[in-house]
C-alpha cells in the first residue's frame, strides 16, 4: 500500500518471485528502480532469480534498490544461531554480487531478520547498485521488530539527495608516514576478488579506501584535540618545573611531551596543506 500523491510505483516486471518498476516520489522529485523480492526456498529456484535480476539490472545506470526476502544467506555470519553456513549456500549469491556490482547495504537494529525459534538467519536484506551507494551512501536500512511474522520488515527512509551528503574522502599525506602503511595498503590491494575487468579494480580501490578511513579514524582523528591536551600536560609539567631544583623525572617527561606536540604539529600541518 502507499499514497497516490506521495509514491507512484510503474510495474514492470512481476514474475513469482518479484515485483520490479520504477518508484517515483513525488515530493522528493527523485526516481529509482525498485525490485521487491519474495519466496523461493531452493536454490535452484533462486538460481532463476539471480538470472533475471542480473538482466534487470543490465545498462542501467539509475539508482537501483533490491528489497526482501531473497531466502539465501550471502556470508557466513548471517546465521548467529543455528547449523553452520556451508560454502554452497552463499556461492550463487556471491557470484550475483560480483558480477552485477551490487552491495550489501549496512542495516541496524537487528542481527538477524528471520527466525523460526531454532534457528536465526539474516536472509531479508536490502542491495543497491553502484549509482545507489554513491547516491545515497549514507542510508542504512532499518530491520524492524516482526510483531505477527516470522520476518522482521525492512525499512529504508530516503531523503532528498544533497551535495556531499557522504564526506569527502580526502588522503592526508601524514597516512604515508605511518608504520603499518604499507603493510596495510598490501593487504587491502591483496586480496583476492572473484572477477575480472575493472570492476575488480574498483572493488580493490573501495577496499584500499575503507583501510586508509579506518587507520585514520583511529590513529588521527581529532588531531586538534589531541595537541590542545599535549600542550595542558606541557604546561603543567612546565609549571612542575618553575622551581630551580625539580627531579630528572620531569625532565625526561617535558622532552617526551615536547617530541609528541612537535610530531602532532606536523601532522596537523599536512592536514591543513
Amino acid at each position: 500500500m502507499w499514497d497516490p500523491t506521495v509514491v507512484q510505483f510503474d510495474a514492470l516486471d512481476m514474475t513469482d518471485p518479484l515485483i520490479c518498476g520504477k518508484l517515483r516520489m513525488l515530493r522528493l522529485n527523485l526516481t529509482i528502480g525498485f525490485t521487491a523480492v519474495y519466496r523461493l526456498h531452493t536454490m535452484p529456484d533462486r538460481r532463476n532469480l539471480w538470472e533475471k535480476l542480473k538482466e534487470l539490472l543490465h545498462n542501467n545506470p539509475d539508482p537501483c534498490l533490491m528489497m526482501g526476502d531473497f531466502n539465501a544467506v550471502l556470508t557466513p555470519d548471517d546465521r548467529p544461531i543455528g547449523s553452520p553456513i556451508q560454502d554452497s549456500e552463499t556461492k550463487d549469491f556471491r557470484e550475483f554480487m560480483l558480477d552485477t556490482g551490487m552491495n550489501d547495504i549496512q542495516t541496524y537494529r537487528r542481527e538477524y531478520a528471520w527466525t523460526n525459534n531454532h534457528s536465526y538467519s539474516r536472509i531479508d536484506r536490502a542491495i543497491g547498485n553502484a549509482s545507489w551507494m554513491t547516491t545515497y551512501a549514507n542510508l542504512k536500512t532499518h530491520s524492524m521488530e516482526p510483531q505477527f511474522s516470522d520476518h522482521s520488515p525492512l525499512k529504508i527512509c530516503v531523503q532528498m539527495p544533497t551535495k556531499n551528503i557522504a564526506k569527502q574522502f580526502k588522503f592526508f599525506n601524514c597516512l604515508a608516514d605511518y608504520q603499518d602503511f604499507i603493510p596495510l595498503i598490501s593487504a587491502a590491494w591483496g586480496e583476492t576478488i572473484e572477477h575480472t575487468s575493472m570492476i575488480e579494480v574498483w572493488r580493490k580501490l573501495k577496499k584500499v579506501k575503507q583501510s586508509l578511513k579506518t587507520l585514520n579514524s583511529t590513529q588521527f582523528k581529532g588531531t586538534g584535540d589531541k595537541i590542545k591536551l599535549l600542550r595542558q600536560q606541557l604546561q603543567s609539567v612546565q609549571k612542575q618545573m618553575s622551581q630551580p631544583v625539580h627531579q630528572q623525572s620531569l625532565i625526561e617527561e617535558e622532552k617526551a611531551f615536547r617530541a609528541k606536540l612537535e610530531e602532532w604539529d606536523k601532522i596537523e600541518e599536512s592536514v591543513f596543506h
